[in-house]
Order: C-alpha cells, then structure tokens, then sequence
C-alpha cells in the first residue's frame, strides 16, 4: 500500500502477494525500475493476497 492507502501492483497485473516479504520483494523490484528513488521503506505492506495466481508466478520467471 502507499501512503494513500492505494495497492500497489506490477505491470503484468498481478497485486499484492502471498507472503509480505515477496511483495517487497516485487514492488522493490518494479517499482526501482523507473524511480530509482524509490523506497520501499516509506511503504508498508498492510493485506496480503494473490489476486492471480499466474500472473504472480510469471512475474517471477520474467525477473529472475
């Protein structure tokens, strides 16, 4: 979530995770991207789930 309490989400679509330390993970991942700025720390990951289960393992295999 972001300081507006907005879910953040990666570009395939897929929202939020499982287990909050893969979240992180992800949207550090994403989000450094194209805001090399940006802090993961000002954030907080408040609810957790997988809202599509494919797109969150496809996210993986395309960043790792």
């Amino acid at each position: 979530m972001n300081e507006y309490g907005q879910p953040l989400a990666l570009r395939n679509g897929a929202n939020i995770f499982a287990l909050p330390s893969l979240a992180e993970k992800a949207i550090k991942k994403e989000f450094g991207k194209n805001d090399p700025d940006f802090d993961i720390e000002k954030h907080f990951v408040e609810e957790v789930a997988i809202v599509n289960l494919s797109k969150f393992h496809s996210y993986f295999e395309e960043v790792e």
